[in-house]
């Protein structure tokens, strides 16, 4: 935990930075900074890529993500010849858009995003890219439907710090067969609470179960041999999730060796804090368990709704909205120099962030009139984090906010959610 010290400091040097500028200068205000000061960060996923091998990842969200061999280059346009590390952030929901410093714009119009990521690749400590001739293909989960007339957006950084949307100048084109890869080892849970009684289903563990699952092979990092060992035997894992967010094992039941069990164990015990559960408004401890098997499937992406990228950083899968409203600018009082405020669509999965202008006033530029909105600002007081929402349509006035209110980290992710 940053001490209050700390946290006044760096908020203090965040609005220097944007105000150290002429007056005809938006203020460029570093959103990630400052909401890692506030206390919110995306979780970034890593994974070390074979050279002499195609490689499938499949990420927390359940996208398919396919490196052909020999893809990449250094800086001086060189072949590869370390280990590549590759890094990617998932931004689908309110909480993580919220969180990152893009808004879902196009020069030409207004974007409804289907999900975007942040994707790098290092080797030897040093950033990069793919070769000329290599692209990576992008397998999205869900139903085909949701992604009709979707494309593929490269993020462009712009003079006020927020990463807007670009589509390829040309996109590239290469045959995509069908991806039947080889057996996979998947991990089946069925959760069981031991203390359900007025509990608050809307907030903590249940929210993050999905990506439990996703997640249980990451975090016991079994040895492929070692997980056929135990292919098709249950396994009971008792647990306490205490209201602080610690997860902790206190036993588990299953026909394998000791050293496996203590393995799971240790493993699962180091498990980043989890979202408590709460009751009557209050975080609290709570006891369950989950039954577990381990068991092969094949894995075929070909139906999957497909990208293909030739090059890494921000990419966007997302829908030209054509909505039939004159556009307008629209203002709205900053009730604070170091926070975000963004401007949350109601009709569509569609978020604008406002730039703050030396006038005091953050700014949306080119917005559809009379547009259904949630204006959503976050800041910080003290040790506080504020939040305030305020239910408006798009409008060429001068919008005041309502009152803000103070909220926990869990409960700001609930809110944002609610309302993406």
């Amino acid at each position: 935990m940053k001490s209050s010290v700390l946290h006044f400091l760096t908020l203090l040097f965040l609005t220097a930075c944007c105000y150290n500028c002429s007056p005809e200068d938006n203020d460029v205000l570093d959103i990630v900074q400052l909401m890692e000061a506030i206390g919110i960060q995306n979780p970034t996923l890593n994974f070390n890529l074979p050279l002499d091998k195609d490689t499938l990842l499949i990420t927390e969200k359940g996208i398919g993500i396919y490196i052909e061999k020999h893809s990449f280059i250094d800086q001086d346009g060189n072949p590869v010849k370390d280990e590549v590390h590759l890094s990617v952030q998932e931004f689908f929901n309110g909480f993580e858009i919220f969180g990152s410093p893009v808004s879902t714009i196009h020069p030409e119009g207004l974007l409804e995003t289907r999900g975007m990521f942040n994707i790098n690749a290092y080797a030897a400590g040093k950033k990069v890219q793919l070769a000329n001739n290599k692209i990576i293909r992008f397998f999205l989960p869900g139903e085909l439907d949701q992604y009709a007339n979707a494309k593929l957006f490269y993020g462009r950084k712009s003079n006020t710090g927020v990463i807007d949307w670009i589509l390829p100048s040309e996109e590239p084109r290469k045959d995509i067969d069908a991806i039947n890869w080889k057996k996979q080892i998947a991990a089946g849970l069925h959760f069981n609470f031991s203390d359900e009684e007025e509990l608050d289903k809307k907030q903590g563990f249940f929210r993050k179960t999905p990506a439990f699952r996703d997640s249980f092979l990451r975090w016991i990092d079994l040895p492929i041999t070692e997980q056929k060992k135990i292919l098709e035997k249950p396994i009971a894992v008792y647990w306490t999730l205490f209201k602080d967010g610690d997860f902790e094992v206190y036993a588990i039941q299953a026909e394998i060796d000791e050293r496996t069990k203590q393995h799971i164990v240790s493993n699962l015990n180091a498990i980043p804090n989890l979202a408590p559960f709460f009751r009557e408004t209050q975080p609290t401890d709570v006891n369950g368990g989950f039954s577990l098997i381990f068991y092969e499937h094949e894995l075929t992406l070909f139906d999957n709704f497909t990208l293909q990228a030739d090059r890494l950083g921000w990419i966007n899968c997302d829908i030209f909205l054509s909505i039939d409203r004159p556009l307008t600018d629209m203002i709205v009082v900053a009730p604070n120099k170091s926070g975000v405020m963004k401007v949350i669509f109601k009709n569509y999965k569609t978020m604008v962030t406002g730039i703050l202008k030396n006038d005091g006033y953050f700014h949306f530029a080119g917005l559809p009139e009379g547009e259904a909105i949630n204006i959503v600002n976050v800041y910080p007081d003290g040790s506080t984090t504020l939040f305030s929402l305020t239910e408006s349509i798009v409008k060429p006035k001068i919008i005041e906010l309502s009152p803000t209110k103070p909220v926990s980290i869990q409960e700001l992710e609930w809110e944002l959610n609610a309302i993406f």
